[in-house]
């Protein structure tokens, strides 16, 4: 009998799902791009949905740029709570601008980053603090980061991907899905990695290194760090650089 429910439920709820999508209002850009700076306050973290390229400076002053289609600029919703900045488009509505939609951040400090859906983030220079950075992506979002902090939390998921530059003490690296994490460049001490899925780590240590993978999922690494632990089952694979 449950089966039977289920089976009379299941094209209920992707019709409901359908629903949605035709609910949504769709606006198309109209090729008039335009500038559009919005009033903020303060905030250290950020915390970005949907599609769009995302821009952040390292600055005294907190600022909010969006450049995008003139006509789109009120879809795109810009708002604060709890000293994070959201940046997304407003519910029930999809749009198809005519070029990128372009959020450009300035910020004193960048305390945690979180992006989902098609996002891109970047840092324009290098971020230079003494409070540590939690970073957070999923879907096919990807993050291209320079900075110095003490220490450096990176949980990616689905097809998302980041690369880090720069200086640390400590990091923490968490891949699944079919993410990829490339730390090569960032300049770590202990490095902590779990990979599991089909995803990959490529990092860098020069004191200590502590490795788990699963799946078909593999960790690269390079440095002088000692290896604590390297722990693969499945089809992973922990080696270190030949290069």
């Amino acid at each position: 009998m449950k089966k039977h429910i289920l089976f009379l439920i299941l094209p209920f709820v992707v019709f409901l799902s359908s629903c949605d999508e035709f609910n949504e209002q769709r606006i198309v850009g109209n090729g008039v791009v335009t500038k559009n700076v919005h009033d903020v306050g303060g905030f250290s973290a950020i915390n970005a949905s949907s599609s769009m390229d995302v821009t952040v400076k390292q600055s005294d002053r907190f600022k909010v740029e969006v450049e995008t289609d003139e006509n789109l600029q009120e879809v795109v919703s810009v708002y604060e709570m709890d000293s994070t900045l959201y940046l997304k488009l407003k519910e029930g509505f999809s749009i198809r601008s005519s070029g990128d939609t372009k959020i450009y951040v300035e910020m004193p400090v960048l305390k945690k980053l979180k992006a989902s859906g098609v996002v891109d983030v970047e840092t324009d220079g290098k971020f230079n603090q003494r409070q540590g950075l939690d970073i957070s992506l999923s879907g096919a979002s990807e993050a291209d980061l320079q900075i110095r902090t003490p220490h450096i939390e990176v949980k990616v998921s689905g097809a998302g991907s980041v690369k880090i530059k720069g200086e640390t003490k400590d990091i923490n690296l968490k891949a699944s899905g079919a993410s990829n994490i490339n730390t090569y460049d960032l300049l770590a001490e202990t490095v902590i990695a779990n990979a599991t899925g089909a995803s990959h780590i490529k990092t860098f240590g020069s004191v200590l290194f502590n490795f788990t993978a699963s799946g078909a999922s593999s960790i690269e690494y390079k440095g002088e760090g000692a290896v604590e632990k390297s722990k693969s089952s499945g089809a992973s694979n922990i080696k270190a650089s030949e290069k």
